[in-house]
């Protein structure tokens, strides 16, 4: 179990998915000690490190999904759904570290997360309920910065 997260999945999982959702708020892009540490390398270290727990290596997904309105244009898919800066990120953090905790599967477990950023629209379009339109609007309106 993660000190932080307190995640701990089952020995046998399958199935994992981690969602990040914003409204107007940004991603962090860092952390005091290290500025390229951020909130996705972050959040996805922490899904390495719960898989890593169970000593599955294989036949599961997992998954990190960013979930934003296409308005929100502080937040640059561009920007973090990139697999390589998001790998150097972490292995510069574990840089830090006096003994690699995690090894070479975390090189594999990296590989077999999907990366997805989704707008909400996006799914709205999917969904197709009114209902769930109406209510979103209304997130849109108040949670509008002023």
């Amino acid at each position: 179990m993660t000190k932080k997260s307190r995640i701990k999945l089952k020995p046998n999982f399958s199935f994992i998915s981690i969602f990040e959702a914003k409204i107007f708020s940004v991603l962090s892009k860092g952390v005091t000690n290290k500025q390229d540490y951020n909130q996705v390398s972050r959040t996805i270290a922490c899904l390495i490190n719960s898989i890593m727990e169970t000593k599955v290596r294989d036949n599961y997904e997992a998954f990190f999904t960013v979930i934003y309105p296409e308005s929100n244009y502080r937040i640059q898919s561009s920007e973090f759904n990139k697999r390589v800066p998001i790998y150097k990120s972490i292995k510069n953090r574990l840089d830090d570290c006096i003994v690699d905790p995690w090894g070479d599967d975390r090189i594999n477990i990296f590989n077999s997360i999907s990366i997805q950023f989704v707008t909400l629209e996006e799914i709205l379009r999917e969904i197709n309920e009114p209902q769930l339109d109406s209510f979103y609007n209304s997130c849109l309106i108040y949670n509008k910065k002023e």
